[in-house]
């Protein structure tokens, strides 16, 4: 016996992704600034919400100069808030003013 050798069981048969993981998967591929772009570009208003690039992994609002920084976590966007973290969407939802108005 080698310790290096492997049993060959046969093939894996594993059953295929559904949608919702192959979503998954291209989201893990996207670079931060497409994630950013992506999750951004699904406000449906009149005048869509906007966030400035100013550096690698730091955005702004364009009104205003407070710049805020964004990294994934975990396979989430996420926004630097304080002395925490939240989600970009949930950023989005309080700083958007379409849908601060529906609040």
């Amino acid at each position: 016996k080698q310790w290096y050798q492997r049993r060959v069981r046969g093939p894996l048969s594993s059953p295929e992704p559904d949608e919702e993981e192959l979503e998954r998967i291209r989201i893990k591929l996207l670079s931060l600034d497409e994630q950013v772009r992506a999750i951004v570009s699904r406000c449906t208003c009149k005048t869509p919400f906007q966030l400035d690039r100013v550096g690698d992994g730091k955005y702004k609002l364009p009104n205003t100069s407070q710049i805020f920084f964004v990294r994934i976590l975990r396979n989430h966007v996420m926004v630097r808030v304080g002395g925490g973290w939240d989600t970009l969407d949930h950023f989005i939802a309080k700083h958007d003013p379409c849908r601060m108005k529906l609040k």
